[in-house]
């Protein structure tokens, strides 16, 4: 049995809930996972990039991923690793787990692929680990062994696959035709794969396990990770105890536990809302305003969708910005670029 999971992303709230609320929020999430992982004493876990959001986590950030890693590793379980482009540096071609490098030295059910592709043996399956920018090329087959099974990992976005809760879909870096080519090459029994947070089958051998929770609204409540039987398939394990990210059309519908983001249909609407003390687990208004246009130096017309944040307008409220006309001067004004207007 192989547990697969990615796209671990601790604190990824932080600006908006508040760094102890992202950091419970985050512990939650790993800890359930951790507790699942050690329930089923699985050969391996498979992380397949972006443990932590950013290239240079903070100490809590990498308190909750040592943390979680710890727990695992203290029982014996094998953890393979290998970053995603969030960990990653590309100016200077650091990653965020760098440092586990010498933790895999006195750890020897720990693997970590930070630049180059590694091949590990276990039992009689083979994992060939592709760390994020690295491509696959069909000499890498020279490299493998007669396993009788035989797992990919990589962290990479493929053409079609589902980002949003309501199927929008990815332009990725990588064609479907191109992985199944990859499986074919190596005889891959599974790919498992990273960077898209929902959880998915790309095509029949090809898997996403998704983000461990919800990184942003839009995305499915449904998050977890994949456990694989080599001898009877797949299945999605789903965890439930961090908070949720939720839209809703009305303050009524919003309850004590989440996080929510609520729907404004209209310019009194919003004003009306604004002028209540909305609770704090409110953390997004979304009221899209469809027609702000800008020139560019090719008198083209560009058009934008804002969503405005409780915490921006309550500012500009208290500044005496009291509809949306005043808060898109007021936005304008003192923005320094155009790119700058997308603050959802």
């Amino acid at each position: 049995m192989i547990v697969h999971c990615a796209d671990l992303h601790p604190m990824v709230l932080k600006n908006r809930i508040g760094e102890t609320e992202a950091f419970n929020r985050s512990s939650t999430a790993l800890n359930e996972l951790a507790y699942n992982i050690i329930k089923l004493n699985p050969l391996a876990v498979c992380i397949c990039g972006d443990l932590y959001d950013k290239h240079n986590p903070d100490k809590m950030e990498l308190k909750l991923v040592n943390d979680f890693l710890t727990l695992i590793l203290k029982k014996n379980i094998n953890v393979l690793i290998i970053p995603g482009n969030h960990d990653s540096d590309d100016e200077n071609g650091k990653t965020a787990i760098d440092y586990l490098e010498s933790w895999e030295r006195t750890t020897p059910n720990l693997t970590v692929a930070l630049r180059n592709v590694r091949i590990l043996n276990l039992g009689d399956v083979e994992f060939i680990m592709y760390p994020w920018g690295r491509k696959p090329k069909r000499s890498d087959k020279m490299f493998l062994t007669s396993s009788k099974y035989r797992i990919g990992m990589m962290h990479c976005s493929v053409d079609n696959a589902k980002i949003t809760e309501d199927n929008r879909t990815i332009k990725g870096n990588f064609s479907q035709n191109t992985l199944k080519d990859m499986i074919s090459n190596l005889k891959l029994n599974y790919l498992l794969l990273g960077d898209i947070h929902e959880q998915q089958v790309v095509f029949n051998k090809a898997l996403y396990s998704g983000s461990i929770y919800q990184t942003k609204f839009g995305e499915s409540k449904h998050k977890g990770f994949n456990v694989i039987d080599l001898k009877k398939g797949h299945r999605f394990i789903e965890l439930h105890k961090a908070e949720k990210l939720l839209m809703v059309d009305s303050l009524k519908n919003v309850n004590n536990k989440d996080y929510y983001c609520v729907n404004v249909k209209s310019k009194e609407g919003t004003i009306k809302l604004l002028n209540k003390e909305l609770p704090k687990n409110v953390i997004k208004i979304n009221y899209p305003i469809k027609k702000v246009e800008s020139s560019t130096n090719s008198n083209k017309k560009i058009t934008w969708e804002v969503s405005l944040t409780p915490i921006i307008v309550r500012i500009l409220h208290k500044q005496g910005v009291k509809d949306i006309k005043g808060t898109m001067r007021y936005i304008f004004k003192h923005l320094q670029s155009k790119k700058d207007l997308l603050i959802s």
